[in-house]
């Protein structure tokens, strides 16, 4: 079956961050999507088995960061281990999210606060419902990063 075509789909790069018990945990995330306008519901995929998986179900708030378009630099930055050091989470300064104990980005778009609502066990991707909770803009007159313009593919 050709897969390519599902390659097609515009998705956005975000940064996804949840804090633990045994501190923050992030990760890059793309498949995202509002589903609902009464209530505000985002449809957020996550990798069966990840940490940003376990804590999202445990802790029940998760902030995601909005990376601005061009900012390939950014995604890279959270492809691998988290390291705070000197208010800066893996080179970029933040502010704690009250509500998830992730990080809200200094550098980013904006950023959205969800909430779990329900999950749906399937595939290689769980698909979780989540409902609006908060956000906010840095960067108003910016575009956000969308995999068609990256060398990247996450899709097929």
């Amino acid at each position: 079956m050709d897969r390519r075509p599902l390659r097609l789909i515009t998705y956005g790069l975000y940064i996804a961050s949840i804090g633990g018990d045994s501190g923050v945990s992030a990760a890059v995330i793309n498949w995202l999507t509002q589903a609902s306008f009464e209530p505000p519901l985002l449809v957020i995929a996550l990798k069966k088995g990840s940490t940003i998986n376990q804590l999202f179900r445990e802790k029940r708030y998760m902030t995601i960061n909005i990376v601005p378009s061009g900012d390939l630099d950014m995604v890279k930055a959270f492809f691998g281990e988290l390291k705070v050091e000197d208010g800066r989470v893996n080179g970029y300064s933040f502010r704690p999210s009250e509500r998830s104990g992730g990080f809200i980005l200094d550098d980013s778009v904006g950023y959205i606060d969800v909430e779990y609502v329900d999950v749906y066990e399937a595939g290689d991707h769980d698909i979780f419902i989540a409902r609006y909770v908060g956000g906010g803009l840095h960067k108003e007159d910016v575009k956000p990063l969308v995999i068609w313009d990256t060398p990247w593919y996450y899709g097929g």
